[in-house]
């Protein structure tokens, strides 16, 4: 319906609280309510059935408040352009999302100055004279420029001066969180934790690296590479190929296998101290060796806070349905220790 609502021209005149209602079709704007130039149409084909209500309820508002003078004929184009705009918004969203990762991973390489944990604990906000700094997943970063919130006694200047990695992610000041370490991390954490560290990489200056983040040296280039941790290990069945072929038994054990995709994921060690990934597996019963289910994948593939690798079921020898993942790190030829076999790491394929 279109309505008179010149009685209001103090809402809905020019430079008014709701002036971008005039003259359009706004019943989603009203309903939401939202002045966003998205939302300025009459598109409610995504409502839930309480913002339906919620649509009959201004409705009938705005009949009782102003005079009905027509009815508005849809435009057909309408719609189209509000999906279009939608659109194109996730896409700019999607582009902004990754720009902000790119940024990030470039920053992540840089080691900088080599930091202590003593060194960081002077860079708590409480000598002016001093930058103020934190430690996050083993990046320091000079987080001055906002004393407001990093300064001494400010609302997260409990961060500054540490490793504060698992309060930042929970947003805490928490004392059972601050002494929290990234090594006992869940998985759900160090997956939330990688969108925190590219938030804080790409808007903060990184000036260093945090020793105990570094590869512990030894006695020259040939340093065998640190064990990998928080390895895990999942079966992803794709029932939906076995539905596509009506030749197909869903109890056909060798057939549920051939469709299955083992995916593996770890927490990838720090620029440096890998620059290969081995991925093994070893039957759970017998005495078997563990076996190359990988060529060596190229470490500066997996820079993220997880790891994650998928393997096709066709790569297991057959005979065993019991597996158990490991993986190896490798650095100039030289290979670490294999990752410690946990209940995580292990897999049953049928």
């Amino acid at each position: 319906m279109v309505l008179d609502v010149s009685s209001a021209a103090d809402l809905y005149g020019p430079g008014r609280s709701y002036s971008k209602f005039a003259g359009r079709a706004c019943t989603r704007g009203v309903a939401l309510p939202s002045l966003e130039d998205l939302d300025i149409s009459d598109d409610i084909s995504d409502f839930s059935p309480e913002q339906h209500a919620s649509v009959e309820h201004w409705r009938e508002f705005f009949r009782t408040k102003y005079t009905q003078v027509g009815v508005l004929l849809p435009d057909p184009s309408s719609t189209e352009r509000v999906t279009r705009r939608a659109a194109e918004a996730r896409r700019a969203e999607e582009l902004a999302s990754q720009a902000q990762a790119a940024a990030a991973d470039k920053v992540r390489e840089a080691q900088g100055a080599v930091l202590s944990a003593e060194e960081l604990a002077r860079h708590d906000g409480s000598d002016e004279r001093l930058p103020v700094y934190i430690g996050l997943a083993g990046h320091v970063l000079d987080v001055s420029r906002s004393r407001n919130l990093f300064g001494s006694g400010k609302p997260r200047g409990c961060w500054s001066g540490r490793d504060a990695t698992m309060a930042i992610l929970h947003k805490t000041c928490e004392q059972s969180q601050l002494d929290r370490t990234l090594e006992d991390a869940s998985e759900a954490e160090v997956v939330q934790l990688e969108r925190s560290l590219r938030y804080f990489l790409t808007k903060y200056t990184k000036v260093g690296t945090l020793v105990s983040a570094l590869p512990v040296k030894g006695s020259g280039a040939n340093d065998v590479p640190p064990q990998v941790q928080g390895v895990a290990a999942s079966l992803d069945l794709n029932p939906s190929a076995l539905a596509n072929d009506p030749n197909a038994n869903p109890n056909d054990v060798e057939a549920r296998i051939c469709e299955a995709v083992v995916k593996v994921t770890w927490r990838p060690l720090t620029a440096g101290q890998a620059d290969s990934y081995l991925i093994l597996g070893q039957p759970t019963q017998g005495e078997a060796q563990p076996h190359a289910l990988t060529e060596l994948l190229d470490a500066g593939r997996f820079r993220s806070q997880r790891a994650e690798y998928s393997i096709s079921c066709n790569s297991f020898p057959r005979g065993h349905s019991g597996w158990r993942l490991f993986v190896v790190a490798s650095r100039d030829q030289q290979r670490g220790a294999l990752s410690t076999a946990t209940p995580s790491s292990e897999i049953h394929l049928t």
